[in-house]
């Protein structure tokens, strides 16, 4: 028996098809989303893009110039890590899509 081939058109994922799923398994509170949407050039949006050069750029230094501990440094990765996901991703439904909440910034500083 031939296997089927997979079309790149198979492999794609249909939103409507997946509410159905979620509604007959009566899940309603699932979002699918992409995460916040920050305006382009503002304040927060740039803030973000630096974190996450720092962090690119630390990366760099540690791993080809200067090495540290490797305690030191997986703890800075879970420090910018986790500092962009709190950012970046929502950790609940929001009014306002585009701003971070004041507990996700309270997390962020911790």
């Amino acid at each position: 028996m031939p296997e089927e081939t997979l079309k790149p058109t198979d492999l794609e994922v249909d939103l409507k098809e997946v509410e159905k799923k979620l509604e007959a398994m009566k899940i309603k509170d699932i979002e699918i989303s992409a995460g916040r949407q920050f305006k382009r050039g503002g304040v927060t949006a740039i803030a973000i893009y630096l974190v996450g050069l720092a962090m690119s750029l630390f990366h760099i230094w540690v791993l080809t110039i200067r090495a540290i501990d490797p305690w030191y440094f997986r703890t800075m990765h879970i420090v910018f890590a986790g500092a962009l996901v709190f950012a970046l991703v929502p950790g609940w439904k929001t009014k306002r899509a585009d701003r971070i909440p004041i507990a996700d910034i309270i997390f962020i500083l911790m």
